[in-house]
């Protein structure tokens, strides 16, 4: 199962239910908006605190596409640097460009914890 909330504030109860039982986690932020940028760790936290100890959790910065970014490679690479286990992909909702390849790094670190563990694998989108 997939779920978007698309990150608004007034959903945040209801999703840290749905991470309890998620083993797989996309978060995704606006490479055009600091503010976005600045609440991944908000939602990072969430997840941990809410998820089982083993979610897999990739990370999208979105709107690749749009040339005025305000999330520079440096702070993305701090983020990164304090976070190893993420995997990172630009993507661009608009074009398309990199959205298959973020599912896929997600996906297959699912698949790889499910034959580990024989669990179900649920995908949760922030």
């Amino acid at each position: 199962k997939i779920w978007d909330t698309c990150g608004e504030e007034k959903y945040r109860t209801i999703t840290r239910q749905y991470y309890r039982d998620s083993k797989g986690v996309l978060l995704v932020f606006d490479l055009t908006s600091l503010i976005s940028f600045e609440k991944l760790q908000e939602w990072y936290d969430d997840v941990m605190n809410c998820g089982p100890k083993d979610m897999i959790i990739g990370l999208a910065g979105n709107k690749k596409d749009l040339p005025e970014r305000e999330v520079t490679e440096g702070m993305i690479k701090e983020f990164l640097n304090e976070h190893p286990e993420i995997e990172y992909t630009e993507t661009s909702a608009l074009t398309g460009e990199g959205v298959t390849e973020a599912f896929k790094k997600l996906a297959e670190k699912l698949v790889k914890l499910r034959n580990q563990k024989k669990s179900k694998a649920n995908i949760f989108i922030l």
